[in-house]
């Protein structure tokens, strides 16, 4: 059985999936909603400004569809990002 994500858990993962580069995570509304932003070293924005609700991404699997494209897009771009596995969220039943 999955659990779902809290909204701390969402950030932790979406800074992870962009290493080593910088991805600015914020919460606000409460927690309900997350604004991203992944620079490279020298604060060039690679991804512009994604406004996410936290609500849409508590499911793992919502959330790993939404990392997975803009991994890619950045490695086309160029830049190596550190290997990436979705951490494993299954939850003791």
């Amino acid at each position: 059985m999955l659990k779902l994500l809290e909204p701390n858990d969402i950030v932790e993962i979406i800074e992870n999936a962009f290493r080593p580069l910088e991805c600015r995570v914020e919460l606000y509304d409460q927690g309900s909603r997350l604004a991203f932003n992944v620079l490279d070293a020298d604060g060039n924005l690679l991804l512009p400004l994604s406004v996410w609700l936290a609500r849409g991404l508590r499911k793992p699997d919502r959330l790993r569809a939404r990392i997975a494209p803009l991994r890619d897009r950045v490695s086309l771009e160029g830049y190596t990002l550190d290997p990436w596995n979705f951490p494993d969220l299954t939850a003791p039943q």
